[in-house]
């Protein structure tokens, strides 16, 4: 008898979006705990789980009673989450961390949305350094129940399919507003290759077409024309378009050039016929290969860019896209367009028109009581403060300001350092010997920055300190 293989998945409507950043990595704890089981499961390499920016996902694969199974024992799970195992998870997790990467996608989301929404998988999971059993069952009891969960399946629903989650509240998707910045704009970036970001409020259809139209265009004219990047890729996710190009250093101003080119040209052109049915060809021909995911245009409406209120096939999406004009396409691609952001390698150059560079600092400055440089420190740097806020302005001209309530994140060190990480990504480190008298500074700082925002940096993190820029 053929035995039916299934692929079935378990979404909750929480991921790094809804943490705060002294608690960025919660929902990964949460993840790791309730997937523990797994480890007794002789088909453990069928299951999976994510932490997405607005999801996480448990998924499965296999016959229905593989499929009832998992889903049970991830429910308990999840009810009676195994939080004794916390201090061993722990460690992998930061062994985790330790080898991962941000990568030119998650930085740009930083400098896009700065250190709360979208921004903060760029971020370090700081919430590994100090949070509990406690604080992780909290987490868990209130945001993965069954009120905030959808479960789809690849075929029939195994009768003896039971989901025993804890009753509860769905939490909505929040709202993800960028920063108030001048665009088009460029910064450089400590990854290599060459990212670029483009919000768009098109429906999901013609900002799909778009995403699709780019990514076509600038495979064949980065990749094969010029052989400027070997990997090339655009994505249609939360952030809007990010397209991305490997380019080598020193390829990298020249791979700039043409994304923009490209872009600026669908803008101004839209697209041709045969180019369109090209890519809805392919699109459905990876649609219909063996293996290929499952997910629908409806999931990732609804859970990423949250562009629509009711269902959307991929038959709809055909007829749709098809319907689209050039002119139509032209506009969408012109306003994604003026949001533009660009990232580059450090130490390119990069001159073209109507970019121009992001600010290397916040500007904002709180004047009050007044600490200097200390003698011999080598700087000719002050730090202001005041009921309102801090601002350090450092010899080479840059000033960042923190109001007290607009800090993300205070990390603080055994030895006096502290560190302040914005709202709006600005961050700064204050060493207590850098600076003369710095006493009542510091007491300031200890005072004003909310209790909810300080984040232990010694023991059990890592000794390695943070990079001065994301911290």
């Amino acid at each position: 008898m053929r035995r039916i293989k299934l692929r079935a998945e378990l979404i909750f409507r929480v991921g790094q979006v809804d943490e705060a950043l002294p608690r960025r990595g919660i929902t990964h704890m949460v993840e790791h705990l309730a997937m523990h089981f797994r480890s007794h499961r002789p088909d453990w390499w069928r299951t999976h789980a994510t932490v997405e920016p607005f999801v996480t996902r448990f998924n499965v694969r296999g016959e229905p009673g593989d499929i009832s199974s998992f889903f049970s024992q991830l429910a308990a799970s999840l009810s009676e989450l195994p939080v004794e195992r916390l201090p061993t998870e722990l460690g992998v997790l930061r062994t985790e961390a330790a080898t991962s990467s941000g990568g030119s996608v998650k930085e740009i989301w930083s400098h896009r949305f700065g250190a709360r929404g979208l921004g903060l998988s760029d971020y370090r999971e700081f919430g590994l350094n100090w949070l509990g059993p406690r604080d992780v069952r909290a987490w868990a009891e209130e945001r993965f129940n069954a009120g905030n969960a959808v479960l789809w399946i690849s075929g029939e629903v195994p009768a003896d399919l039971r989901l025993p989650l804890r009753p509860g509240s769905r939490f909505p998707r929040p709202q993800v507003n960028p920063l108030e910045q001048a665009t088009p704009a460029f910064y450089h970036q400590g990854n290599t290759g060459v990212a670029l970001s483009l919000l768009t409020k098109a429906g999901i259809t013609t900002a799909y077409v778009v995403s699709e139209l780019l990514e076509d265009r600038i495979r064949a004219r980065l990749r094969h024309a010029e052989a400027l990047a070997y990997e090339t890729y655009v994505q249609l996710r939360a952030g809007g378009i990010t397209a991305f190009a490997d380019a080598l250093p020193e390829n990298a101003g020249q791979a700039a050039a043409s994304l923009i080119a490209i872009v600026r040209d669908l803008a101004e052109s839209g697209h041709r016929a045969d180019e369109l049915e090209r890519v809805l060809a392919s699109n459905r021909a990876a649609r219909e290969e063996p293996g290929a995911t499952l997910e629908s245009l409806n999931d990732a409406a609804r859970f990423e860019l949250g562009a629509v209120t009711s269902t959307i096939s991929w038959d709809d999406y055909d007829r749709e896209a098809r319907a689209l004009t050039a002119s139509e396409v032209a506009r969408a691609t012109e306003a994604a367009l003026s949001t533009a952001l660009l990232a580059i390698p450090e130490d390119v150059p990069f001159a073209i028109d109507g970019f121009t560079p992001l600010p290397e600092a916040n500007g904002r400055t709180f004047a009050g009581s007044r600490v200097i440089a200390a003698p011999g420190a080598g700087k000719d740097s002050v730090i202001d403060y005041s009921d309102e806020g801090v601002s350090i302005s450092l010899a080479d001209g840059t000033t960042d300001g923190f109001g007290w309530q607009d800090i993300a994140a205070a990390l603080w060190w055994s030895d006096g350092t502290r560190a302040l990480l914005g709202l709006d990504g600005s961050a700064r480190r204050i060493v207590p010997k850098d600076w003369a008298h710095p006493e009542a500074l510091f007491e300031a700082i200890r005072v004003r920055v909310p209790a909810d925002r300080w984040v232990p940096m010694d023991e059990p993190a890592t000794s390695r300190p943070p990079d001065e820029q994301r911290l």
